[in-house]
């Protein structure tokens, strides 16, 4: 993930400019891309931001939720993510909200 500069930028550059349904017909790629994030975010903190923004539009479309939920080792790995992280992400979702450790959204 620490090369992963270049990765992170053109997609995060795609998915904020695409609509939701160009998205969907990528979905066959989500649970790559869903390990990606979190593995850049655990280690990028100063793309922290942008990663957010990222999940926020993915999590608008229903067959990339559809993927995070079938893959419970990302909710595993979401986990181990900064609690700060973790509490900004599982405010952009449900399914995110779910994701987190327990008692993160208590410690603010």
């Amino acid at each position: 993930y620490i090369a992963g500069n270049t990765e992170f930028t053109t997609f995060k550059k795609t998915v904020l400019k695409v609509t939701v349904e160009e998205i969907s017909e990528q979905a066959g790629h989500a649970a790559v891309m869903w390990d990606f994030l979190i593995g850049f975010a655990a280690i990028k903190k100063m793309y922290r931001s942008l990663i957010i923004q990222v999940f926020n539009k993915l999590m608008r479309v229903p067959t990339w939720v559809a993927a995070w939920e079938a893959q419970p080792t990302l909710k595993e790995k979401l986990q181990t993510l900064h609690e700060d992280l973790q509490a900004a992400l599982g405010a952009q979702h449900e399914v995110l909200q779910k994701s987190i450790a327990p008692g993160v959204l208590d410690s603010g």
